[in-house]
């Protein structure tokens, strides 16, 4: 099989999931543009693995990591970044969320892509009212969605965010 077709496969269910379960969103504030980039609460924005990879090497820190698109961040994104954030504090780690601009369907089927609730700056806005340390946006393009899953884990998990537990 191609690797586009094992990253769809990925995809496809989650996306249909999210769509499925999003009934509303919540608004959240305290958002700023510094001279470091954006910045809500603390928390952390990296756009790059490398940017994320440095920023942990500095600080000395593991992670506990979700991943998603977090489009609307409704209720059911809210309860298992609760969750990350929880388990985070009890590993000593920061909490961090991956998640993907544009929205992998619009790079791979423009036509099936879905209407997005928020926009980018908005959706960061709801994942720092979750109590994140950081949230790693990552560019997808068809590049990255020709990763191997084992390349992206090794990559983004294991070398860039010291992962130890997802």
């Amino acid at each position: 099989s191609r690797p586009l077709d094992s990253i769809t496969a990925l995809i496809e269910p989650a996306v249909g999931a999210l769509m499925t379960a999003v009934s509303w969103a919540v608004r959240a504030g305290d958002a700023v543009l510094g001279a470091c980039g954006w910045q809500s609460r603390g928390v952390q924005r990296w756009n790059e693995l490398s940017e994320a990879a440095a920023a942990l090497k500095a600080s000395g820190s593991a992670t506990v990591v979700t991943i998603g698109n977090f489009d609307g961040v409704h209720r059911g994104h809210q309860a298992v970044l609760g969750q990350i954030v929880a388990e985070a504090h009890r590993r000593q780690a920061l909490a961090v969320a991956i998640t993907f601009d544009p929205h992998p369907l619009a790079v791979l089927y423009p036509e099936r892509a879905p209407a997005t609730l928020t926009g980018l700056d908005h959706k960061l806005e709801l994942l720092a009212a979750t109590g994140l340390d950081a949230v790693l946006v990552l560019t997808f393009t068809r590049e990255l969605a020709g990763w191997s899953p084992e390349h992206f884990v090794q990559a983004a998990l294991v070398d860039a965010l010291h992962v130890r537990a997802v």
